[in-house]
């Protein structure tokens, strides 16, 4: 169901309207007598439509429900001025203000409601009830019919006039509804969203507008994006083209690096294979050499093991001599510790002799003596031949050791002159092979510079399609620019998309 917006102004209104119309009510209370009434009716008549406004919103019943409370504060207000004529002009004012809800059965309700209060009051005032319609002299049925009369004509008017505006109002309120839709808080236009169907030819032929436009739109839409997919491509072929070209343009010069550096490198092999033949040449004759040194090295440690031998028999026969010293020197110190016994005991015998054995006994001290000089320089002796035969036996044993190593010595002078006449021939066939990759290097050497001419020749052409990739990546992105700006631009409008 279509929502109208200026009926919330209408509820607010006519709110205000019932507070006013109240306030009247209790003025007329205060000043007639009828406050009772006043509160009785017009409270009521106040807070029963703002609740069904609350509670039903925009309803027909909430509609109603003003009309029928501004004809009761139009009776009350009658009745609390005891039928003043003047008053019942309120009736037809509030059946115009009515009009704000462009609700023609709200008029028709009020207006039946009026006309039974003006039925009924007319009854119960003529039969004496206490309530008041006209004044007594005009309580009659013409009198009472006149303002039927003008009840009617006033509220067939402002039906007419309700049932128009309510169109044009429902008009209005669908191209503000679409207008409003349109355009949303991004600033995108929504060209799929139509006015609400209402019997107006200019309802439809704005429909009719949109529908043009949003085709054309459609279809430039759809021109943009194919245009914009062709662009995409468009750019990613010339990247790709531009990357590929660049790739092979990065090889080329890759390959002319390093066919430069190749040539570079030949030219030191072969200056490498001259300085190694060189040094081959020269290996080979200090070969010679070191073969004729160790021979000569092999022959003198040969001797020297000779006279190695020589030494170790000589210092083991001085060991067996100081062996001999030494058992002499054993002999000699047994003789000495006896005659030192012997002196000991030709003393004491000479002690008993008395004076005439002290000559002796000067004698055999004397003898005592140089037994015990004798034994000392014995035992000195012993020590000194013992520490002989220690450094006889130790040098016997180095004697020895050295022997061996001499003879290690010996044999490994054999196996390295040995080694030497093998390194000879090797150093002959490391000669040859040389001069062989002397001469190869020298022929690639040749064919490098030739492919290093082809290889300049062949950067030059693909910086030209470097140049001319460049050139398209270029047109191709201001093509791929203006499509997006285009995209860009059609983006704002949304509608739906027909196949």
């Amino acid at each position: 169901m279509q929502q109208l917006s200026f009926r919330e102004n209408a509820f607010q209104l006519s709110f205000l309207i019932n507070i006013l119309l109240l306030a009247v009510s209790i003025v007329l209370g205060m000043v007639y007598q009828s406050l009772i009434p006043a509160l009785v009716i017009g409270v009521p008549a106040v807070v029963v439509p703002a609740w069904l406004y609350r509670t039903l919103g925009d309803h027909p019943v909430s509609r109603i429900s003003y009309g029928v409370a501004y004809m009761f504060f139009a009776a009350l207000h009658i009745h609390q001025s005891l039928g003043f004529i003047e008053v019942h002009f309120g009736i037809f004012v509030l059946l115009a203000i009515l009009i704000v809800f462009r609700d023609w059965v709200v008029v028709a309700v009020a207006a039946a409601t009026i006309a039974v209060h003006h039925l009924l009051f007319m009854y119960l005032q003529t039969s004496g009830v206490g309530v008041y319609l006209v004044p007594m002299d005009h309580a009659t049925i013409p009198i009472i019919l006149l303002h039927a009369l003008y009840v009617v004509i006033e509220s067939a008017v402002l039906i007419v006039i309700s049932r128009r505006s309510l169109r044009e109002a429902k008009v209005s309120q669908s191209f503000f509804n679409v207008t409003d839709a349109l355009v949303n808080e991004r600033g995108e236009i929504n060209l799929s969203v139509r006015a609400n169907h209402v019997k107006s030819p200019l309802i439809d032929k704005f429909n009719g507008v949109l529908d043009v436009i949003e085709s054309s739109l459609v279809t430039v839409s759809a021109t943009i994006d194919s245009n914009a997919e062709i662009s995409e491509r468009l750019v990613s072929q010339s990247e790709q083209l531009n990357q590929g070209i660049e790739r092979q343009t990065n090889e080329v010069r890759r390959i002319a690096s390093a066919v430069e550096e190749n040539t570079h490198s030949i030219s030191e092999t072969e200056d490498r294979s001259k300085d190694v033949l060189r040094t081959a040449e020269r290996s080979g004759e200090l070969a010679v050499q070191g073969q004729s040194a160790v021979s000569e090295t092999r022959e003198k440690v040969t001797d020297l093991v000779s006279k190695l031998e020589t030494s170790k028999t000589k210092v083991a026969d001085m060991a067996a001599a100081a062996e001999e010293i030494q058992t002499v020197l054993e002999v000699i110190d047994t003789i000495a510790e006896q005659t030192n016994l012997l002196a000991l005991n030709a003393a004491i015998e000479a002690a008993r002799a008395g004076e005439s054995g002290r000559g002796f006994a000067v004698v055999a001290d004397e003898v005592r003596v140089l037994a015990s000089k004798t034994q000392g320089s014995t035992e000195k002796i012993q020590k000194t031949i013992g520490r002989l035969t220690s450094s006889s036996q130790e040098s016997v044993k180095a004697v020895s050791e050295s022997l061996e190593v001499v003879q290690h010595a010996s044999a490994a002078a054999g196996s390295s002159e040995q080694l030497l006449v093998e390194i000879t021939s090797e150093a002959e066939r490391l000669t040859r092979f040389v001069n062989e990759i002397t001469g190869a290097v020298s022929h690639q050497r040749q064919a490098s510079s030739e492919i290093t001419e082809s290889t300049s020749t062949l950067s030059d052409m693909a910086s030209e399609q470097v140049e001319q990739s460049n050139e398209l990546s270029q047109i191709s992105d201001r093509l791929h620019d203006l499509t997006e700006n285009l995209k860009a631009k059609a983006a704002t409008f949304k509608f739906e998309k027909h196949a």
